[in-house]
């Protein structure tokens, strides 16, 4: 039996997955819809750049093929998260296509996941089960940064200095990070450091005259202007970790 009825078309059918064209509220009455636990965080500022492209260019049907886990009555959504938020945050029916994996075994989803994001860096942090208590740190790190900083957040994996992007801070820093992650309030004390040694580098960049966006003085952001391996090196030999 398919899963969607009435509006939908289903597009494609086979015993692991469905393929459906639908619009958005028909998704919206029918299920739960939440990010995979091992999926990224959403990017606010990536979802708000393809909100305003969809109203923009007047888009009737969202790009590409998002990509969910159906378990219960909740769609896990593993690929396309960011466009399916943009979707759901514009006032608008707009139609989208939908792969829907049916299976109870998770390795499946796993797997597709990986062959999805084979071109390009997937932190395994979010795929291996041990690492939950990482995963909710480092979150609760970068929602903290971008709540400090929000001016200076980057869609971008290769953003200018005066910007910072969550997954490649994440990627380069937090998770090279030799810590006691079980430490009490661990994630407040990182990012406690993370601004003392933002401040450090305002003094190095102002010190030996380095050239510098305006936008740092303006939002107080300069510590992409050290590198990573500093970075890192100074949260782990602060003495508020020991």
């Amino acid at each position: 039996m398919n899963i969607f009825t009435f509006k939908s078309n289903v597009i494609y059918s086979c015993d692991t997955y469905d393929i459906v064209k639908c619009h958005i509220n028909e998704l919206k009455s029918k299920y739960t819809i939440q990010n995979w636990q091992k999926n990224r965080p959403p990017d606010i500022v990536r979802v708000a750049q393809i909100q305003q492209y969809l109203l923009d260019n007047h888009i009737e049907i969202v790009d590409g093929i998002i990509c969910a886990w159906l378990k219960y009555k909740t769609l896990y959504i593993y690929d396309g998260i960011h466009r399916l938020e943009a979707a759901l945050n514009i006032n608008k029916d707009i139609m989208l296509l939908i792969k829907i994996v049916k299976t109870k075994d998770e390795n499946v989803v796993i797997h597709d996941f990986k062959q999805i994001n084979s071109s390009i860096p997937i932190p395994y942090l979010y795929l291996e089960n041990d690492n939950k208590l990482k995963v909710s740190v480092f979150k609760s790190i970068m929602d903290m940064m971008c709540r400090q900083f929000p001016n200076c957040i980057s869609a971008s994996r290769n953003p200018w200095k005066c910007n910072f992007n969550r997954d490649t801070f994440i990627e380069n820093i937090l998770c090279k990070l030799d810590v006691n992650f079980q430490k009490q309030n661990i994630d407040k004390l990182i990012f406690q450091v993370i601004l003392g040694i933002n401040n450090k580098a305002k003094h190095y960049v102002y010190k030996n005259n380095i050239d510098y966006f305006k936008k740092c003085d303006i939002n107080n952001f300069f510590i992409m202007y050290f590198t990573n391996d500093l970075i890192i090196a100074e949260i782990q030999d602060s003495d508020l970790l020991k």
